[in-house]
């Protein structure tokens, strides 16, 4: 419970109603404009140099840039030896933004519910104006090429199993029992020993 981090999306619905929606899915591409997407084709909406969301605002990766990594520990443009950056931000009105970079935002996640492909709108609505105001600064930490990990530790979780299971057939011997004594209760009353 509580707030935890997200990736920024510019959402549109199937009735072209533009908004905020949130992902968790680190699975990002490029469409054909070299803008990062998220698994459902949405552009990644960038942070401004404020660390407030660039609204409408997209992340174009430079295809001139010949560095292995695209973005530093803040998510910042990374630069190659020609001085290229690794992406550019731009606005809702395509111009240019220094300073811009791929960051994270900061929702609570009783207040998230799922819109399809890894998406989840924020509150009950993907409206700007209803989703700003619920939205945080974001705290978590960007890592390139790293698998999230799992919050399963394997030998607690199996130990834990195997008790289930063990209880379970204790609890089934003992209903074995009790079925075996009331069918001889019921099978042996009434009847009259001896000849």
């Amino acid at each position: 419970m509580g707030y935890h981090s997200f990736f920024p999306v510019n959402y549109t619905d199937a009735n072209g109603t533009k908004g905020i929606a949130v992902t968790r899915d680190g699975a990002m591409q490029l469409d054909a404009n070299n803008n990062l997407v998220d698994a459902a084709g949405h552009t990644i909406m960038p942070i401004g140099p404020n660390g407030q969301l660039i609204v409408g605002g997209r992340i174009e990766v430079n295809p001139a840039y010949t560095g292995t990594q695209l973005f530093g520990a803040n998510g910042q443009a990374l630069y190659d030896a020609n001085g290229q950056p690794s992406y550019r931000v731009y606005d809702a009105n395509n111009q240019l933004v220094q300073g811009g970079r791929l960051g994270l935002v900061n929702a609570d996640v009783t207040q998230v519910s799922p819109l399809g492909e890894g998406e989840l709108m924020v509150g009950s609505s993907y409206i700007p104006g209803n989703v700003l105001p619920m939205l945080q600064t974001g705290t978590g930490r960007l890592e390139t090429e790293a698998l999230e990990q799992s919050n399963v530790d394997p030998t607690s979780t199996m130990t834990q199993m195997l008790n289930a299971v063990n209880v379970y057939q204790a609890n089934q011997r003992v209903v074995q029992t009790v079925d075996s004594l009331l069918n001889t209760a019921v099978n042996d009353i009434g009847k009259v020993n001896g000849a």
